[in-house]
């Protein structure tokens, strides 16, 4: 099970207990199971391997279009994937243009 699936379980759990436990306590097992998500975070955060990757999974880094013409400048994101330095970059696609900025941006593209 993922970490969101694990999550969600977890916080339905929660909702049950409080809407019907007449228990005060938090149930052993659910405490369980929230100590181990967070660890299992927790750990995954302070390996530098996969850190990086949690934590900019989400960065919006450009702006994308299926319009052609559209990408000028070259974007580059750098990974850690188990170990391995990984740069990803987006450049302009290779095309015939009469757009002197797209040119410049395809000529980037080319060096790169």
């Amino acid at each position: 099970m993922g970490w969101r699936s694990s999550i969600i379980d977890a916080m339905a759990n929660i909702e049950t207990m409080i809407d019907f436990s007449e228990e005060e306590s938090i149930d052993a097992d659910l405490f369980a199971n929230v100590t181990q998500i967070e660890k299992t975070i927790s750990f995954h955060l302070k390996d530098d391997r996969r850190a990086e990757i949690i934590r900019n999974a989400r960065r919006k880094v450009s702006i994308v279009s299926p319009t052609a013409g559209t990408t000028r400048d070259s974007v580059e994101v750098s990974l850690d994937l188990d170990g391995y330095q990984i740069v990803i970059s987006d450049t302009a696609g290779l095309r015939k243009t009469s757009d002197d900025i797209e040119t410049q941006g395809i000529e980037v593209a080319m060096q790169k």
